[in-house]
């Protein structure tokens, strides 16, 4: 198994690879994640699946059982962030072909369906939302939205799924929908808890989920030499001031969170006119809070946008607030993440239980479907970074769990 993982990352991993030390570059719908989720599908047709393809470019993979549902379905997504890492996604994607791969080795056959999908546009770099793929699987994508999102370059998703369809369907019959006994989801942790604490496996409770804002401050531009300090509308360090509060008002109530998580991420400033001799007349900031508590992250989110009303009066300053994104955490299934224990103590794998600070696919389909989400370490707990490192053996420690649960729900003739 462990030789058959490293072939199939390295393999997945030539689609977007960039020059050394710069990691992967598999964006959303870019030939290179077509390419990387046909190879994929390829994979599955060599297993036997039954390979089929959906409007938003998810492709599934079905490994046929005595009847034909419920479906018992593991999976995760291939794009990458820009120069990402090998891990995010991949290694679940993999998981999931070794866990398949085992079955049919055994030659084990199950009373209901087992099937591996992979979701497309999981992460938000291209369109600026996230989970795209498993969005409009669950039926939370709707038609409105589909012709109102436009990846950076102004390209519409509407035209980018179409001309996926006419390539995807020359080759793969449409996926027929099928209801769902269970999602299971193998990913990297994306931080260090599990390194730190010499765990192998991390069952997810709870996924946490984004408030984002854009804050914009309009000052006044002006010459650096010659306006006095006094007299400056400097919408620059009115938003320095910001990026220290989210950091203070997060950190304050992430204290106050006996069980869970929060956090708060300014990540990105545009300064208009940005020139070194001029002060800056306009900047905006996007946010990022995220927590596992609704209740809290709401708190956390009204005293930013407070703080924000009050330094604008204060430093004389037109300020806008938009509400990007508002979105509730996700709690997976307790009797699944039961079962999944189960499992690690018969094997002796040292777990814990955990929360997911990242969104993952797995949070959109716990919204229609029972889940569970596994974690596997990474090392230094590095993510979105080309760094990003994974054990081929912590790869297939996971593979093997999911087998064995895939064996449990799909149950063995």
């Amino acid at each position: 198994m462990l030789k058959q993982i490293k072939q199939d990352l390295d393999a997945i991993n030539t689609f977007g690879k960039n020059p050394p030390g710069l990691g992967i570059t598999r964006l959303a719908y870019s030939p290179e994640d077509l390419a990387a989720r046909k190879l994929v599908a390829q994979y599955m047709v060599d297993e036997g699946l039954e390979v089929s393809t959906d409007f938003y470019g998810n492709i599934f993979g079905i490994r046929p059982g005595l009847e034909n549902e419920p479906l018992v379905l593991m999976g995760s997504h291939l794009d990458t962030v820009p120069e990402g890492g090998k891990y995010d996604g991949t290694a679940g994607i993999v998981a999931a072909l070794a866990a398949v791969r085992q079955i049919n080795k055994e030659n084990i056959s199950t009373r209901y369906p087992v099937g591996i999908v992979i979701f497309a546009a999981e992460e938000s770099s291209r369109f600026g939302q996230s989970l795209l793929g498993s969005r409009g699987f669950t039926g939370n994508l709707t038609a409105k939205q589909i012709e109102s999102i436009t990846d950076l370059k102004g390209k519409s998703l509407k035209k980018i799924l179409e001309r996926e369809q006419d390539c995807l369907r020359r080759k793969y019959r449409p996926y027929k929908p099928t209801p769902l006994k269970l999602y299971l989801e193998l990913h990297i942790e994306q931080g260090p808890i599990l390194e730190r604490n010499n765990k192998k496996l991390g069952l997810v409770q709870k996924i946490a989920a984004p408030s984002r804002m854009s804050v914009t401050f309009q000052g006044c531009a002006s010459h650096s030499g010659a306006t006095p300090m006094g007299l400056r509308k400097d919408a620059l360090v009115t938003g320095a001031h910001v990026i220290i509060a989210v950091e203070r008002i997060c950190h304050n109530y992430s204290q106050l969170l006996k069980d869970g998580t929060l956090v708060g991420t300014v990540g990105d400033v545009k300064v208009t006119p940005g020139a070194m001799n001029v002060v800056p007349g306009k900047v905006e900031l996007l946010i990022d809070i995220r927590s596992t508590d609704m209740d809290t992250k709401s708190k956390a989110v009204a005293e930013v946008q407070n703080y924000v009303k009050d330094l604008a009066s204060e430093r004389r300053l037109d300020y806008n607030i938009e509400i990007l994104e508002d979105q509730e955490p996700i709690a997976l299934n307790n009797e699944i993440i039961a079962t999944l224990a189960d499992i690690c103590d018969e094997m002796a794998i040292p777990y814990q239980r955990m929360y997911s600070g990242a969104g993952h696919d797995a949070m959109q389909v716990a919204t229609k479907y029972d889940s569970a989400l596994l974690f596997i370490p990474c090392g230094g707990g590095l993510s979105h970074n080309p760094r990003e490192t994974a054990e081929a053996r912590d790869i297939a420690l996971g593979a093997s769990v999911l087998q064995k649960a895939l064996c449990h729900y799909a149950e063995i003739l």
